[in-house]
């Protein structure tokens, strides 16, 4: 492998361009060939025409001077790693659309600088292809005041990147987005090892799109992916906390669009979030929400006034709940908010599916299921519970994700108050029924009632019996006045040859009757056995 020196600014194929030294003799021979280092120098030199060779570099490897960069003509192919130092890109394709421009090999810029370029750098409206990994600073301690930068789409151009993007140690992107271009990854984006070493980041308007996982890193608020404006961010796979502190798989910062068409799932680390909707935008998950290991991992978290829309299930993990709405946005749940199994599978700790912890918050769900251990999809008392209105809005899908009934009310698919006993508190405290049930022994002998049958008898002999019997034979209305049709009626019944009763009758009248004990017929008489015989009234 040699240093190959640009002496000054041209094409990468004049043969007065390259020396061997970093001020010597420039000469043919020392154009840059596959193996060979090439090294800026503080000089600009255009890549012209397809090219091969180990490295390109605008740092002081070799006794180099920093600065300058490599610039990228419209249809050429590089095929080299290239390495930025402090403050230039090492490879920047400038042209216009319908231009267009290749790369094939690992990009880094080593150490923070102001400039945000990044080591390759899309400055133009030109399309450029790139196959390789890309990672912000690790090189050279991560020094500097500034950010590092990766890959960086620096208008409104177009990258279109196969490979993973790593962010490196402190403040550094893997890619960046910076405009309203358009960033296409298909690979992965991955958190760094330095506190805000993110894979990718959406800074403006342009749509940024992830064909992979965005996971957080082992590093403090090492994000996976990120979506810094109004555009919006597409992770077509899952988004994973990671295992440094507040390490997000994915966060949506502004109020712009997130999708992730997998899961999000909250990792190891304390805080870090499979998805985190920071302020007024919108996250759509289009798998599910699963808690994490690490303690308060969330795998969906609300934290402004946007929405989280979550189309599968919102699942308690180990160490965090599902889906949480910590402010006033709304989280829906298409699917069930599942608790976790504890006290089984050897967890320490119930974890629910969906937890509201702010009253002007708003939860939609399509169903609740509890874990092998009982532990609730939801916390009913932070759920449910208003402080100041006793009932919080909280919606369940009915159906499908268009039709919602409040989950406080009769729309649940709740029993009305007059099919509930009288003083029972349900539908979470927000109903009480009224249906009045009387005790068995105020009801019939055999009629059903409550979960028996009544126990009432009626005494054939009580005083009370006698005094209604009284009652009507003291009445002068007591005659006959209408039987069924066909039956006997005041017309058709002859007093006179009939041995009529009637209250006028003088008493000459002789009626009979057969005995109930096998004797012969006996006189009628107005009184009425002395036995005693229970009746049932139904």
């Amino acid at each position: 492998m040699a240093n190959r020196f640009a002496r000054k600014t041209g094409n990468w194929n004049a043969s007065d361009v390259w020396s061997d030294t970093a001020g010597g003799t420039a000469g043919a021979e020392f154009i840059p060939a596959a193996g060979d280092v090439a090294m800026a120098n503080s000089f600009t030199v255009t890549i012209n025409v397809n090219a091969t060779c180990a490295e390109i570099r605008t740092d002081t490897t070799g006794g180099a001077t920093a600065g300058g960069g490599f610039t990228l003509a419209d249809g050429v192919t590089i095929t080299a790693k290239c390495y930025a130092g402090t403050s230039t890109a090492a490879l920047t394709f400038s042209a216009g659309a319908p231009a267009v421009a290749y790369l094939i090999g690992y990009s880094e810029q080593l150490n923070n600088g102001p400039g945000l370029t990044g080591a390759v750098n899309n400055a133009g409206t030109g399309t450029l292809y790139i196959t390789g990994n890309t990672q912000s600073g690790i090189g050279n301690g991560n020094t500097g005041s500034g950010f590092s930068v990766g890959t960086n789409n620096a208008s409104s151009g177009t990258i279109y990147f196969v490979g993973s993007c790593f962010g490196g140690g402190l403040t550094g992107y893997g890619i960046r987005n910076n405009a309203g271009g358009v960033f296409t990854v298909t690979g992965h984006a991955l958190g760094g090892f330095g506190s805000s070493g993110y894979g990718a980041i959406n800074i403006s308007t342009g749509p940024l799109t992830i064909e992979g996982n965005a996971t957080g890193g082992s590093g403090g608020s090492a994000n996976g992916a990120q979506n810094n404006g109004t555009g919006t961010v597409t992770v077509q796979g899952n988004a994973i906390g990671g295992v440094g502190s507040s390490a997000l798989g994915a966060i949506n910062n502004s109020t712009g669009t997130v999708t992730v068409t997998g899961d999000a799932i909250g990792g190891a680390g304390v805080d870090a979030y499979g998805i985190y909707n920071a302020l007024a935008g919108h996250v759509t998950v289009q798998g599910n929400a699963i808690g994490g290991e690490g303690s308060a991992v969330v795998g969906a978290r609300n934290n402004g006034t946007g929405t989280i829309t979550i189309q599968g299930n919102a699942i308690g993990g180990a160490g965090g709940v599902g889906a949480h709405n910590i402010a006033a946005g709304t989280i829906n749940v298409w699917g069930l908010a599942i608790g976790n199994n504890w006290p089984n599978d050897s967890l320490v700790q119930g974890m629910v599916g969906v937890h509201n912890a702010n009253n002007s918050g708003m939860f939609r769900i399509g169903g609740m299921k509890s874990g092998t251990g009982g532990w609730p999809g939801t916390n009913v008392a932070r759920f449910f519970t208003d402080a100041t209105n006793g009932v919080r809005e909280a919606y369940l899908y009915k159906g499908n994700q268009d039709t919602l009934v409040p989950l406080n009310g009769d729309g649940c698919d709740q029993p009305t108050a007059a099919n509930v006993r009288s003083g029972v508190s349900y539908a979470s405290g927000s109903m009480i029924g009224s249906c009045i049930i009387p005790p068995v022994e105020s009801v019939a002998f055999g009629v059903p009632v409550d979960t028996s049958t009544g126990t009432a008898l009626i005494d054939i002999d009580s005083s009370a019996i006698n005094d209604i019997v009284a009652a009507v034979w003291a009445n002068a209305e007591r005659s006959i006045t209408q039987v069924s049709s066909g039956g006997i009626t005041v017309a058709s019944f002859d007093q006179s040859t009939a041995f009529p009763l009637t209250s006028i009758d003088s008493g000459a009248t002789t009626v009979a009757r057969t005995g109930g004990d096998n004797d012969t017929l006996e006189t009628l008489s107005d009184q009425l056995d002395l036995t005693r015989r229970r009746v049932s009234i139904s």
